[in-house]
């Protein structure tokens, strides 16, 4: 399932978030190269923003910002 944080300055299309509902993680891909970047942890996590190269996700009372292109928390 694609996913997208609430508020987005569309930094880096070419990075693709979906949700695995499955497994429970969030994934990025690489649109131009097909390749898959980086798998978190994401059940129940919601997608807060989009900014800057970094997607900041909330579960329960944690907050964090995620590097789009490597999944690193910042």
């Amino acid at each position: 399932v694609l996913v997208e944080a609430d508020v987005s300055d569309g930094s880096l299309p070419d990075v693709r978030l979906s949700a695995r509902g499955d497994t429970g993680e969030l994934v990025a891909t690489d649109l131009a190269a097909g390749a898959e970047l980086w798998r978190a942890p994401a059940r129940g996590t919601h997608l807060l923003v989009r900014r800057a190269g970094v997607v900041v996700v909330a579960a329960g009372e944690e907050v964090r910002a995620l590097d789009l292109r490597s999944g690193a928390v910042r």
